[in-house]
């Protein structure tokens, strides 16, 4: 038999869900550095005297977790009532973004703990899936537990030609034919989370450390930053941007201010059989322009780029 772990038996799972990875890596390492210090005072040489070189830890093992994914109904559960969509715990992406850390999560047959979410994106485009991608902080070591067979729950993705996008400013739709007409060729969404890690001296220095791997971790973790950008590919810019990546006042006779870009992920099989794909979730950025472009070439169309970029905290 074997020792190798195909890929179709790696199971990547965070908290208690499975994620549907087309790709994944972890990472870990320890934060040794050489530590040097004064012993003594030799009086034959009349030169202080120094200890052996030796290699000492300066924090605990720290690693990160990258994963390619498919997105899929399995990670929502959208409320028809509120009409707003429950993100499951493997994204934590809504305005009271959790600071505490998921508790186990594996990859194959090696099991990591203590992992908090520190990037998520997703790519929308026509005749594709919706692709997503997440990086995560893992604190603590990893150990090898049994395999387990990768067992594939009836998967409906979100899919990118069923899903779309709306571009709003105050109210206005840019993608109004009659009026702006900006149409959404691809968009990319993303979310990025900082935290603050503060580790407790004393609990760090009890005597377990020695014996449990991975036993010095974060006493407390806060969230420091959180913003979100999407960016947008379609067949024009938005107008009239002023230096404060707002459409210019008075530009048309309008008052524009921020720009608001909501993208709505619905779900590649009916499942119901009534000829319609359902709602999975909805996800809204709600800024300003930071960038925008334009492009063109040989036998192709005059391309447009903008990004909306807003801070969360």
């Amino acid at each position: 038999m074997s020792q190798f772990v195909s890929f179709r038996d790696c199971m990547v799972t965070i908290g208690a869900f499975q994620v549907y990875a087309t790709s994944v890596s972890l990472d870990m390492q320890t934060s040794l550095t050489k530590d040097v210090r004064l012993e003594g005072f030799d009086g034959d040489l009349v030169a202080a005297t120094v200890n052996r070189p030796t290699l000492t830890p300066t924090d605990g093992v720290k690693g990160t977790l990258s994963v390619d994914f498919v997105v899929s109904k399995q990670h929502f559960l959208y409320d028809e009532i509120e009409n707003e969509n429950n993100i499951a715990s493997i994204f934590e992406l809504n305005k009271q973004t959790s600071t505490a850390l998921q508790q186990f999560g594996r990859v194959g047959n090696y099991r990591f703990f203590n992992a908090g979410l520190k990037s998520f994106s997703f790519s929308m485009r026509p005749f594709d899936l919706v692709r997503a991608s997440a990086e995560y902080e893992i604190f603590g070591s990893i150990i090898q537990v049994s395999k387990e067979l990768d067992v594939i729950d009836n998967l409906n993705p979100a899919e990118g030609l069923k899903s779309f996008g709306d571009v709003v400013v105050d109210g206005i739709n840019l993608q109004d034919q009659s009026r702006f007409n900006i149409q959404l060729l691809s968009a990319q969404y993303s979310v990025r989370a900082s935290r603050k890690y503060n580790f407790s001296i004393r609990a760090n220095e009890h005597p377990v450390a020695n014996y449990v791997p991975g036993a010095i971790m974060p006493y407390r973790v806060s969230l420091a930053d959180l913003t979100i950008e999407t960016q947008i590919t379609s067949n024009k810019i938005i107008p009239a941007i002023n230096e404060t990546g707002k459409m210019q006042h008075g530009f048309g006779g309008e008052d524009f201010s921020e720009v608001e870009v909501t993208l709505q992920l619905f779900e590649a099989k009916d499942e119901a059989g009534d000829g319609q794909s359902n709602l999975l979730a909805k996800f809204g950025c709600v800024g300003q322009v930071t960038q925008q472009s334009l492009s063109a070439q040989g036998g192709s169309y005059l391309n447009g780029n903008f990004s909306v970029k807003q801070v969360i905290k």
